[in-house]
């Protein structure tokens, strides 16, 4: 969350600017966790291909 505040997005809309907007530091919240989500979904996905591939390239050598 430290780097949401530090990307300089504008935390508030109304008219005090030390009202902090929750929903949209929320919202925020839940785009950058489903982000990482999908990098480690697609991390696991590559690593799994190539576990397969290996697995193969031994049972073929052996």
């Amino acid at each position: 969350m430290g780097n949401w505040f530090k990307s300089g997005r504008t935390v508030s809309r109304g008219t005090s600017s030390h009202e902090i907007d929750y929903g949209e530091l929320f919202t925020t919240y839940m785009r950058e966790k489903n982000k990482n989500l999908e990098r480690q979904r697609r991390q696991a996905r590559s690593v799994s291909k190539e576990m397969q591939r290996d697995t193969k390239r031994r049972s073929k050598t052996d």
